[in-house]
């Protein structure tokens, strides 16, 4: 059973991003990226000194979203990567159920 363009690119990708997330490649970039997300995510880090009282709430509001966004890339990226065996593994699953009832 051959499968669709749409399902056969999302398992190409997924099978991309799986072995680069089990890459030493990703484990460094993670660590680094890591490492700047939790510098980012504390006031020590923000200049506070000749700010108004309204820059330093932006600032602080402009940092939490970066810092957001990033831990949710990770996660999505991961989260990507943990899901490709169990797709695959649903539409093989299928590919044999399809062949025996066809049989």
């Amino acid at each position: 059973m051959e499968l669709d363009k749409e399902t056969q690119k999302v398992l190409s990708e997924g099978e991309k991003i799986r072995d680069g997330i089990n890459s030493d490649f990703w484990r460094i970039i993670r660590g680094k990226l890591t490492d700047l997300i939790n510098s980012q995510d504390s006031l020590s880090a923000m200049e506070f000194e000749g700010k108004s009282t309204e820059q330093k709430a932006l600032e602080a509001e402009s940092r939490a979203n970066t810092v957001a966004t990033l831990k949710q890339w990770l996660a999505d990226i991961e989260g990507t990567a943990e899901t490709h065996d169990y797709n695959k593994n649903l539409t093989e699953d299928d590919k044999d159920s399809l062949i025996k009832i066809y049989k």
